[in-house]
Protein backbone atom coordinates (compact mmCIF):
# COMPACT_ATOMS: atom_id res chain seq x y z
CA UNK A 1 0.00 0.00 0.00
CA UNK A 2 1.30 3.46 -0.86
CA UNK A 3 0.74 6.73 0.96
CA UNK A 4 -0.87 9.69 -0.77
CA UNK A 5 1.33 12.79 -1.00
CA UNK A 6 0.55 15.43 1.58
CA UNK A 7 -0.32 19.02 0.78
CA UNK A 8 2.61 21.41 0.44
CA UNK A 9 0.95 23.60 3.09
CA UNK A 10 1.79 21.00 5.75
CA UNK A 11 5.14 21.04 7.52
CA UNK A 12 7.18 18.05 8.61
CA UNK A 13 6.77 19.18 12.24
CA UNK A 14 3.00 18.64 11.92
CA UNK A 15 3.34 15.08 10.58
CA UNK A 16 3.11 12.06 12.84
CA UNK A 17 6.45 10.47 13.67
CA UNK A 18 7.16 7.14 11.96
CA UNK A 19 10.19 4.91 12.07
CA UNK A 20 12.05 4.10 8.89
CA UNK A 21 10.37 1.18 7.13
CA UNK A 22 7.33 1.37 9.42
CA UNK A 23 4.39 3.44 8.24
CA UNK A 24 1.33 3.72 10.47
CA UNK A 25 -1.50 4.29 8.00
CA UNK A 26 -3.93 5.05 10.83
CA UNK A 27 -1.77 8.01 11.93
CA UNK A 28 -1.20 9.15 8.33
CA UNK A 29 -4.92 9.22 7.50
CA UNK A 30 -5.79 10.82 10.83
CA UNK A 31 -3.28 13.53 9.96
CA UNK A 32 -4.75 14.06 6.49
CA UNK A 33 -8.30 14.41 7.78
CA UNK A 34 -7.50 16.55 10.85
CA UNK A 35 -4.79 18.85 9.47
CA UNK A 36 -5.08 19.00 5.69
CA UNK A 37 -8.74 18.23 4.88
CA UNK A 38 -11.25 20.99 4.20
CA UNK A 39 -14.99 21.33 4.67
CA UNK A 40 -17.38 20.17 1.95
CA UNK A 41 -21.13 19.62 1.88
CA UNK A 42 -22.62 16.14 1.33
CA UNK A 43 -26.07 15.82 -0.23
CA UNK A 44 -27.86 12.54 0.40
CA UNK A 45 -30.98 11.82 -1.67
CA UNK A 46 -33.83 9.79 -0.17
CA UNK A 47 -34.74 7.54 -3.10
CA UNK A 48 -37.40 5.72 -1.07
CA UNK A 49 -39.94 8.49 -1.62
CA UNK A 50 -40.72 10.76 -4.53
CA UNK A 51 -40.63 14.51 -4.06
CA UNK A 52 -44.01 16.23 -3.94
CA UNK A 53 -43.23 18.10 -7.18
CA UNK A 54 -42.79 14.76 -8.95
CA UNK A 55 -45.93 13.24 -7.41
CA UNK A 56 -47.99 16.18 -8.64
CA UNK A 57 -46.60 15.86 -12.16
CA UNK A 58 -48.69 14.08 -14.79
CA UNK A 59 -45.60 12.73 -16.61
CA UNK A 60 -43.59 11.83 -13.45
CA UNK A 61 -40.91 14.49 -14.04
CA UNK A 62 -39.43 16.70 -11.34
CA UNK A 63 -39.65 20.49 -11.28
CA UNK A 64 -36.09 21.83 -11.86
CA UNK A 65 -36.80 24.81 -9.60
CA UNK A 66 -38.14 22.71 -6.69
CA UNK A 67 -36.49 23.74 -3.42
CA UNK A 68 -36.99 20.28 -1.87
CA UNK A 69 -35.30 18.13 -4.55
CA UNK A 70 -33.40 20.63 -6.73
CA UNK A 71 -34.90 18.98 -9.81
CA UNK A 72 -33.73 15.43 -8.97
CA UNK A 73 -37.20 14.13 -8.06
CA UNK A 74 -36.08 12.86 -4.65
CA UNK A 75 -35.95 14.89 -1.41
CA UNK A 76 -32.51 15.28 0.15
CA UNK A 77 -30.66 16.19 3.31
CA UNK A 78 -27.31 17.96 3.45
CA UNK A 79 -24.57 17.93 6.06
CA UNK A 80 -21.03 19.36 6.23
CA UNK A 81 -18.06 17.02 6.52
CA UNK A 82 -14.28 17.24 6.17
CA UNK A 83 -12.61 15.60 3.17
CA UNK A 84 -9.10 15.42 1.84
CA UNK A 85 -9.48 16.07 -1.89
CA UNK A 86 -6.74 14.78 -4.18
CA UNK A 87 -6.04 17.38 -6.86
CA UNK A 88 -3.46 15.71 -9.12
CA UNK A 89 -5.13 13.09 -11.29
CA UNK A 90 -2.67 12.45 -14.15
CA UNK A 91 0.70 11.21 -15.18
CA UNK A 92 2.56 8.56 -13.21
CA UNK A 93 1.91 9.87 -9.72
CA UNK A 94 1.13 7.79 -6.65
CA UNK A 95 -2.42 9.09 -7.03
CA UNK A 96 -2.66 7.70 -10.56
CA UNK A 97 -1.62 4.24 -9.35
CA UNK A 98 -4.30 4.29 -6.64
CA UNK A 99 -6.95 5.40 -9.12
CA UNK A 100 -6.28 2.58 -11.60
CA UNK A 101 -8.89 0.48 -9.80
CA UNK A 102 -11.58 3.06 -10.63
CA UNK A 103 -11.30 2.51 -14.38
CA UNK A 104 -10.94 5.25 -17.00
CA UNK A 105 -10.32 8.69 -15.50
CA UNK A 106 -11.06 12.07 -16.97
CA UNK A 107 -9.80 15.57 -16.26
CA UNK A 108 -12.89 16.33 -14.17
CA UNK A 109 -12.45 13.36 -11.83
CA UNK A 110 -11.58 13.89 -8.17
CA UNK A 111 -10.73 11.56 -5.33
CA UNK A 112 -12.03 12.31 -1.82
CA UNK A 113 -10.81 10.66 1.41
CA UNK A 114 -13.05 10.71 4.47
CA UNK A 115 -13.57 8.94 7.80
CA UNK A 116 -15.82 5.89 7.44
CA UNK A 117 -18.52 7.35 9.72
CA UNK A 118 -19.51 9.70 6.87
CA UNK A 119 -21.04 6.66 5.06
CA UNK A 120 -20.83 7.83 1.45
CA UNK A 121 -22.65 6.05 -1.36
CA UNK A 122 -22.66 6.39 -5.18
CA UNK A 123 -25.99 8.25 -5.07
CA UNK A 124 -24.51 11.05 -2.90
CA UNK A 125 -23.15 14.38 -4.12
CA UNK A 126 -20.23 16.39 -2.67
CA UNK A 127 -20.19 20.18 -2.97
CA UNK A 128 -17.28 22.58 -2.59
CA UNK A 129 -18.44 25.36 -0.27
CA UNK A 130 -17.24 28.86 0.56
CA UNK A 131 -15.11 29.04 3.70
CA UNK A 132 -14.04 31.87 5.96
CA UNK A 133 -10.37 32.92 6.01
CA UNK A 134 -9.81 30.63 9.04
CA UNK A 135 -11.25 27.65 7.08
CA UNK A 136 -14.50 27.53 9.08
CA UNK A 137 -17.90 27.23 7.42
CA UNK A 138 -19.17 30.49 5.93
CA UNK A 139 -22.85 31.04 6.70
CA UNK A 140 -25.18 30.94 4.89
CA UNK A 141 -23.66 28.03 2.98
CA UNK A 142 -22.65 28.87 -0.58
CA UNK A 143 -22.10 25.94 -2.94
CA UNK A 144 -19.21 26.47 -5.37
CA UNK A 145 -18.80 23.18 -7.23
CA UNK A 146 -20.59 19.84 -7.55
CA UNK A 147 -19.09 16.33 -7.63
CA UNK A 148 -21.29 13.30 -8.33
CA UNK A 149 -19.91 10.21 -6.60
CA UNK A 150 -19.58 7.21 -8.89
CA UNK A 151 -17.74 4.73 -6.64
CA UNK A 152 -16.84 4.35 -2.95
CA UNK A 153 -14.10 2.02 -1.67
CA UNK A 154 -13.34 1.02 1.94
CA UNK A 155 -9.82 1.69 3.17
CA UNK A 156 -8.44 -0.47 5.94
CA UNK A 157 -5.87 1.57 7.80
CA UNK A 158 -4.93 -0.89 10.52
CA UNK A 159 -3.51 -4.40 10.55
CA UNK A 160 -6.79 -5.91 11.81
CA UNK A 161 -8.80 -4.94 8.74
CA UNK A 162 -11.11 -2.39 10.36
CA UNK A 163 -12.63 0.05 7.87
CA UNK A 164 -11.57 3.47 9.12
CA UNK A 165 -11.70 5.56 5.94
CA UNK A 166 -13.51 5.76 2.63
CA UNK A 167 -12.14 6.71 -0.76
CA UNK A 168 -14.75 8.17 -3.11
CA UNK A 169 -14.22 8.81 -6.80
CA UNK A 170 -16.42 11.62 -8.09
CA UNK A 171 -16.74 13.54 -11.34
CA UNK A 172 -17.12 17.30 -11.41
CA UNK A 173 -20.45 18.43 -12.81
CA UNK A 174 -21.51 21.81 -14.11
CA UNK A 175 -23.17 23.68 -11.26
CA UNK A 176 -24.66 27.10 -10.63
CA UNK A 177 -25.81 27.79 -7.06
CA UNK A 178 -29.21 29.46 -7.00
Amino acid sequence: MTILPLSSAATSADRPATQCGSIDLQKEFDYLISKVASWHLVRRYDNTQKCSCRQDSTDDTADRSCRFCDGAGWPYTEFPSKFYRVEQMTGGSVTSEILMSFGPLNEKGRLFLSPSWVELSPSDVIFDIALNIDQTLKMPLQRLGRYDISQVVDLRADRYGAVDYLMAYASEEEFIDA
